[in-house]
């Protein structure tokens, strides 16, 4: 997709209003974040052996091992690059070195900065297939998440198990075409409400999408759905794209 300046395409969500949205742009020149922003990238995992074997360089020992645990070679090459790309630029608006970065991770897994930084930088990753997504907050915690569009998936046993029954019935106001879209715009919205609220599915009541604040999703590439979800409210969106060399 190409740049195209910011899109004025509003959205609402209760009393929230985001009137600026980016189109995909090239990454900044400068590298800041006020409050009331919120910036996504876009990600690119295919990424060439020598680039590869540049990111392993930028991760810690227990990200190495986590990679090595992954037999599946492609799998193990997406999370490098996923991880090490994270680094690059969570590096970027830290002013430090991607090696330098250190995390802490949360009850359910979920990856923040260490004590050691300041909490002026909220963040959070989700990579499927050929893709990542990226959101950064300065005011607030943020969850994203990234879907393949798999064809073959047979939806309804996943909905029947995790959805609520307003999700449910929120489904099947979709049409029989749309119905496996509609399944993913609300598995993603799902997800990313419940990475930054940082706890997983236990009760499929225990939110309903209707009823969350400030969920959005929108598509990241061909076959492939994501979503973002924020606690406050937010003046804009940027979203940008990382080349696959950078």
């Amino acid at each position: 997709m190409r740049g195209c300046g910011v899109c004025k395409t509003g959205w609402r969500k209760g009393s929230f209003m985001v009137s600026q949205i980016s189109c995909w742009l090239p990454p900044p020149h400068q590298f800041s974040l006020l409050k009331g922003e919120l910036h996504l990238w876009r990600i690119s995992l295919n990424v060439a052996d020598a680039e590869i074997a540049k990111l392993k360089t930028f991760l810690s020992e227990d990200e190495l091992e986590r990679a090595e645990r992954l037999l599946d070679r492609q799998k193990s090459f997406s999370f490098v690059a996923a991880r090490g790309r994270l680094r690059q630029i969570l590096a970027r608006y830290l002013d430090i070195a991607p090696r330098e970065i250190a995390f802490a991770y949360g009850a359910q897994g979920k990856p923040e900065l260490s004590k050691g930084f300041p909490r002026t930088l909220f963040f959070n990753l989700s990579h499927s297939g050929c893709w990542a997504l990226l959101a950064l907050s300065a005011a607030a915690e943020v969850g994203v998440d990234v879907e393949f569009v798999d064809p073959q998936l047979d939806h309804r046993p996943l909905a029947a198990q995790f959805f609520s029954a307003a999700e449910k019935l929120h489904l099947q106001q979709f049409s029989r075409a749309r119905q496996r879209r509609g399944f993913y715009r609300l598995w993603t919205g799902k997800e990313a409400f419940l990475k930054m609220s940082g706890c997983g599915f236990t009760d499929p009541d225990q939110i309903t999408l209707a009823e969350s604040q400030l969920s959005r999703t929108f598509p990241i590439a061909g076959s492939y759905l994501g979503a973002i979800s924020h606690s406050l409210e937010t003046s804009s969106i940027s979203r940008f794209q990382l080349a696959e060399k950078w």
